[in-house]
């Protein structure tokens, strides 16, 4: 039997204190920590007077290089300047003419034609941002406002860096109260840890605990075990064509370009190993170069919800509710596929309780999910002989003010 303890989305060390408590009443032979130990807001909060004072100032050079222009025509303005990303009109015209893909070349149409649809209002706007080209003045206030935002990068950075080094001491000496942890144990801790989405640098050569992120395989009493923290990788090519189409084109595209991997997918079939395009993609992908390397993969441990659990109803900017991807791993979801974990945990997802589940149809084969949320963790009994969760153990982390479930 494996005896170890899952926790995630613990916000506060208040929490990780409480969870550190529990863990040194029981006995286990490991402990997984996967990411978002604290706020990232707090980082926002720090740095959002500097951040508003350059706002104010590139809003008033923009105030100025829109002066006189109607609605419509400033709408043009900035739907030129995103054509600009892709090639120019000229190239998304080519693309429409020529594109194979039918999703793709719709797309390519539709942008052209909202291109088009704008007229004199199109001219208007490209005469304006021309004469904003020939004014040396303008160009050398936009030049300034380019290295502001180099400087202002660097406070951001180094105000975010203190807050941090901070934090990484005070995350330091919870940790080392933890009997599992490097500083009780040595090199045998057991005690793992990996990036949330909020965490930043926070874990960047802490010494207390093992980065998960850092690891291959971890065998323990003949389980394997394998991890990856907080990582979105998608398909890199065209992957800003369905960004920058995303609020345009909600029927088209997403955020992170998950319709163009799911029309890929489907033209490769289900064999994982499928297709030129899926195995080039993959070896560009370190995340999947790592742990195709490892054998065998008994429980997988992930920071980012997968398979049914990766989906979740937002807003659509209308007041509507649409199916979207919260976060997206390509290589995480071919892992899967490929060696086919028995357990795959994960947390990212806040709410009242976390799920168990047996039935997700995503990956053609049965696995056991175990998700931790911002009030719960786990502790969990694994066979050693089948690989399957025999027993969990649910527990409260910290009542909290949080009214509805919430990703985050």
């Amino acid at each position: 039997m494996v005896k170890y303890l899952q926790a995630s989305d613990i916000h506060n060390f208040d929490a990780l204190e409480a969870i550190v408590e529990t863990a040194n009443d029981l006995d286990l032979d490991a402990m997984f920590l996967l990411g978002d130990f604290v706020e990232g807001r707090e980082y926002h909060e720090i740095t959002q007077g500097e951040v508003a004072k350059f706002q104010e100032r590139a809003k008033q050079l923009d105030s100025v290089a829109l002066e006189g222009l109607s609605e419509r025509q400033r709408q043009a303005v900035f739907l030129h300047m995103d054509t600009q990303r892709y090639g120019g009109i000229e190239q998304i015209e080519q693309n429409a003419a020529t594109e194979s893909d039918p999703k793709m070349r719709k797309a390519w149409r539709q942008l052209l034609g909202e291109y088009h649809s704008f007229g004199d209002d199109m001219d208007a706007a490209l005469n304006r941002l021309q004469e904003l080209q020939d004014d040396d003045e303008f160009q050398a206030e936009q030049d300034k406002l380019q290295e502001e935002a180099q400087e202002l990068d660097e406070r951001v950075a180094d105000m975010i860096a203190a807050k941090q080094d901070g934090q990484r001491r005070e995350f330091e000496a919870i940790l080392a109260q933890c009997k599992y942890s490097n500083a009780v144990m040595g090199e045998d801790g057991r005690l793992y840890v990996g990036d949330g989405n909020h965490d930043g640098q926070l874990l960047r050569g802490i010494q207390n605990a093992k980065q998960i992120q850092e690891l291959g395989g971890v065998t323990i009493n003949g389980v394997v075990f394998a991890f990856e923290p907080n990582t979105r990788e998608t398909v890199g090519t065209p992957n800003a064509f369905y960004e920058g189409l995303d609020s345009m084109l909600n029927d088209i595209a997403t955020s992170q370009m998950q319709r163009a991997v799911e029309n890929h997918l489907e033209q490769a079939g289900p064999d994982a190993n499928a297709g030129e395009f899926r195995r080039k993609v993959l070896n560009d992908l370190p995340v999947y170069n790592r742990l195709a390397n490892i054998d065998d993969i008994d429980v997988l441990l992930l920071h980012n919800p997968v398979g049914r659990h990766a989906y979740a109803m937002v807003d659509d900017g209308s007041g509507k509710k649409k199916r979207s991807f919260i976060d997206y791993s390509y290589a995480v979801d071919q892992i899967i596929r490929e060696k086919q974990p028995s357990v795959i945990g994960w947390g990212h997802i806040h709410g009242e309780k976390g799920d168990f589940d047996e039935n997700d149809p995503t990956f053609g084969y049965q696995y056991q999910g175990v998700h931790t949320t911002d009030r719960t963790f786990c502790v969990i009994d694994l066979d050693e002989e089948t690989k399957k969760i025999n027993l969990i153990d649910v527990y409260r982390i910290l009542e909290t003010d949080a009214a509805d479930p919430q990703y985050n």
